[in-house]
């Protein structure tokens, strides 16, 4: 009778255990909506297709944000905004990282890049219309120097995108040996050029560009 009533109670203690636990799952996992029935939000995205980028299908939904950052992702019924856009039928995913921008290319006062004071340029529309938020700049070995006065340039005059800043290699290259760079460098050259890269990543740069077939790379 013992072992039969200790059985019992031990069932019985699995059962509630199980019903609580799941009692607290659907809890957690339920709906913003459902834990608060009125969030507001600055912003809130309506009904689009989520690809939210880890490579899962994409799914309806709705986004909340708030001072700038996205804070509720799911079925927000009753959720108030100070702005709403229905997003029914469109995807909303993050934004692209463009890895390879020319935007900054010092190209000439007749094509100017986003580092130029002029509105059309540095809110760069044809890059944001794409979905395209940040953009890597001062490739293929080649960029401005020295990479502050760049940095204080899009801090002052304000850019659409998001900016990474690169090192350009050639850029160093001949910050050091000039026009002479076909040779091999010396011991005392290489270590100038190793002192301006890290003076460069010191200034904000992200990481050193290439361009092995751009003279001197």
């Amino acid at each position: 009778m013992t072992r039969h009533t200790f059985r019992f109670s031990t069932q019985r203690a699995l059962r509630l255990s199980v019903a609580a636990l799941l009692v607290w799952a659907i809890a957690w996992a339920a709906p913003a909506s459902a834990q608060n029935t009125s969030p507001h939000f600055d912003l809130l995205i309506r009904g689009g297709h989520v690809v939210d980028g880890t490579g899962n299908p994409w799914y309806r939904a709705d986004v909340g944000v708030r001072d700038g950052r996205i804070v509720a992702v799911g079925l927000l019924d009753g959720a108030t905004a100070e702005r709403v856009v229905d997003a029914t039928g469109r995807i909303v995913a993050p934004g692209f990282i463009d890895i390879h921008s020319h935007a900054d290319d010092n190209v000439g006062p007749r094509r100017p890049t986003i580092r130029a004071d002029v509105l059309q340029r540095k809110a760069a529309p044809n890059l944001v219309s794409q979905g395209i938020t940040t953009v890597v700049v001062n490739q293929d070995g080649r960029s401005p120097w020295p990479i502050a006065e760049q940095r204080a340039t899009l801090e002052r005059q304000g850019v659409g995108p998001n900016v990474m800043l690169m090192i350009g290699h050639g850029e160093v290259r001949r910050q050091v040996m000039g026009d002479d760079f076909r040779r091999p460098a010396t011991a005392d050259e290489v270590a100038r050029m190793r002192a301006l890269v890290r003076q460069g990543m010191e200034e904000g740069a992200a990481g050193l560009s290439a361009g092995l077939e751009y003279v001197p790379g």
